[in-house]
């Protein structure tokens, strides 16, 4: 079963197998503000576990590369 945290500064990037499928979904990728702070949700779903592996590192580059560009 998946279960991905990844922490990033403020955030929490999780990706898990969903309970019961959305269509053909079945892994889910959300972003969650760990300062309980309103922040535009982010889902992204999946069919295969490669995909959500991969989503999920490539959410949390997606991030990184936000916040170090913001920093400039």
């Amino acid at each position: 079963m998946m279960n991905l945290k990844t922490a990033v500064v403020n955030l929490q990037v999780s990706t898990v197998a969903l309970p019961f499928a959305h269509g053909l979904d079945l892994y889910e990728t959300m972003v969650f503000d760990e300062r309980d702070m309103e922040v535009e949700p982010f889902t992204r779903r999946y069919q295969t576990y490669d995909a959500a592996e991969a989503g999920h590192e490539d959410t949390v580059n997606q991030i990184e590369s936000t916040m170090r560009d913001a920093r400039l």
